[in-house]
């Protein structure tokens, strides 16, 4: 009887494409492959018919699918993701930020590509390339250029008029002869804002605002009821740091470049028929208002 149970799972097992050994005890990673393998093929079956059989023609043309989430079945040992990291950020596939958001780890706010030349640094978001040897700044996009407030500090070594060495000195810092002057601006490196509200009525839909998921290209609007809080200019009028997008968005929607802001804050954004908050950052210019809406990243 026992023999007859073993040979029919053996069959069974078989019929699916995978080792019997998964079932039985004694599985290989080779044979765990294997069957991971076979499971992701049936997946792949049970999506295709769901396709055919759930979605009408309009929605597939606007590239509705249905598709299982497979990342955990998928999922690799640790050694394996960690390589696989090093090969990401090696080459400017993913960000440190991404990866931890992968390995389910609080992101650092480190939003830099390395570019080589070791500690050259590239941020994505303002194309920025920073040079901490130099304290030089490049903008990729406008080809300005600027140094940073980096202090300069070096040892200077005293001869005396008989060759020999007398001592030394430390060089630069604050009050040193040869310290880097930087144009020290009085302007806060933010301003808080009044929450925004949405306003919770039919007419009020033309008060929402379109929100554009980058990651997606999908596009959301606000839970009306809600309202934006933490709201922050942290770039252009009013504040410290240069909006360098300022003309462009002064050439679209009007206004002068110089009064131009780039702010965020958090909001709750209609996800599909639930409520999900959001880090969101938008553009706005007084008597213009308020444009190109962006999810920065989902805070759940």
């Amino acid at each position: 009887m026992n023999e007859n149970k073993k040979t029919n799972s053996i069959e069974i097992c078989k019929l699916f494409g995978f080792p019997h050994t998964v079932i039985d005890g004694g599985a290989s990673d080779d044979d765990n492959k294997k069957f991971i393998s076979a499971v992701i093929a049936l997946l792949n079956q049970i999506e295709t018919e769901l396709d055919n059989v759930l979605l009408l023609e309009s929605e597939k043309e606007q590239g509705y699918y249905w598709a299982f989430d497979t990342k955990e079945l998928t999922r690799g040992s640790m050694k394996e993701r960690y390589d696989a990291y090093e090969i990401a950020v090696r080459n400017n596939i993913l960000q440190i930020d991404e990866i931890r958001r992968e390995e389910d780890y609080e992101p650092i706010g480190f939003n830099f590509i390395k570019l080589g030349l070791q500690d050259v640094l590239l941020n994505p978001e303002t194309m920025d390339v920073f040079t901490p040897n130099t304290g030089q700044t490049k903008n990729l996009l406008t080809g300005e250029e600027r140094a940073e407030d980096v202090e300069l500090r070096y040892r200077q070594y005293i001869q005396g008029p008989d060759g020999k060495m007398q001592g030394s000195r430390n060089v630069g810092g604050s009050g040193g002869n040869h310290a880097k002057s930087v144009d020290k601006s009085e302007k806060p490196d933010i301003i808080k804002l009044e929450d925004i509200e949405v306003g919770k009525s039919v007419g009020a839909k033309a008060k929402n605002y379109d929100i554009m998921d980058l990651e997606t290209g999908e596009h959301f609007r606000l839970v009306e009821g809600t309202s934006l809080q933490d709201v922050e200019v942290f770039a252009g009028k009013g504040v410290k740091a240069e909006y360098r997008q300022a003309e462009k968005f002064a050439k679209t929607y009007g206004g002068k470049a110089k009064d131009w802001q780039h702010a965020k804050g958090k909001g709750t954004v209609d996800f599909y028929g639930e409520g999900r908050k959001a880090e969101l950052h938008w553009s706005q210019c007084k008597g213009v208002g308020k444009h190109e809406f962006f999810i920065k990243r989902w805070l759940e």
